[in-house]
């Protein structure tokens, strides 16, 4: 340390730049973490993804405002509220295997099956969602102990066919717990 600083102004100092150094990072990555996770989202379902804002925090990552939609039409995601649970110094170094659960509240699901871009949509939902996690085996995909948790609130969907309305559910909750 400098010599004109007392042990204890430096620490107060290391402290001060410490603390500077985090908050600009919450400032810095928040607007960076919703395109990167936006990007991520297009890429592995074959989707056109939005988030409208991110917020960090020490016990993980707040997502507000996401909209999936099939690139060719035909269906549209929109979720208002998604949480994932995660150690971000773990997320820094192991990515989504750091992730202890995930929450989405507010789901909005609406299909129409007459829209003319509909089968390519889905081919490439399949294609992109599916074909990734079928050539991973079972065992490398689970992480041993107790697992992750998953939550579904408020999940409304709706289908509609060249009659009209086909399906229509809502205020639908799924929760899952573990492996």
């Amino acid at each position: 340390m400098l010599r004109f600083l007392s042990e204890r102004r430096g620490w107060v100092v290391a402290v001060f730049v410490a603390l500077m150094l985090v908050v600009g990072l919450f400032l810095w990555g928040a607007p960076r973490a919703a395109a990167r996770v936006s990007t991520l989202m297009s890429d592995r379902l074959g989707v056109d993804a939005h988030i409208d804002q991110a917020r960090l925090s020490l016990g993980g990552v707040e997502l507000a405002g996401v909209e999936l939609r099939g690139r060719h039409g035909g269906f549209v995601v929109r979720i208002d509220q998604v949480d994932a649970r995660m150690s971000l110094l773990g997320a820094v170094f192991s990515g989504t295997k750091s992730v202890r659960g995930v929450s989405a509240r507010g789901i909005d699901v609406a299909v129409d099956l007459t829209h003319e871009g509909f089968d390519d949509s889905i081919a490439e939902l399949r294609g992109q969602a599916f074909g990734a996690t079928s050539t991973r085996s079972v065992g490398s995909a689970s992480t041993p102990g107790r697992g992750r948790a998953y939550a579904i609130d408020e999940l409304s969907v709706h289908l509609v066919d060249s009659q009209g309305r086909l399906v229509s559910m809502t205020n639908v909750s799924l929760h899952k717990e573990g492996d």
